[in-house]
């Protein structure tokens, strides 16, 4: 049986991803996997992670919680840039 590799995940925040009411919303790359998912919410009672207007900030605080995950910088931008792939 062979064992189940961890996919590591780093937030990234991506031009596209706004809300309504122009804040980044932070966005998860999954190692190996093309594209991201946005922070949106699901279900009735969830609401968007809002990250303000201001796009020098938002990117501080995923790289913020990027670290808090254990990636360092170069770490994350590997694992955002696997993402970006076909």
């Amino acid at each position: 049986m062979t064992e189940r590799v961890k996919e590591r995940m780093a937030i990234v925040i991506v031009e596209s991803s706004k809300a309504d009411d122009g804040q980044y919303i932070p966005c998860v790359a999954t190692e190996g996997q093309s594209g991201y998912r946005p922070l949106s919410g699901k279900g009735p009672f969830a609401a968007p992670w809002k990250w303000g207007r201001d796009r020098k900030i938002a990117q501080q605080l995923a790289d913020e919680r990027n670290k808090s995950m254990g990636l360092s910088k170069e770490e994350s931008v590997r694992i955002i840039a696997s993402s970006m792939r076909e």
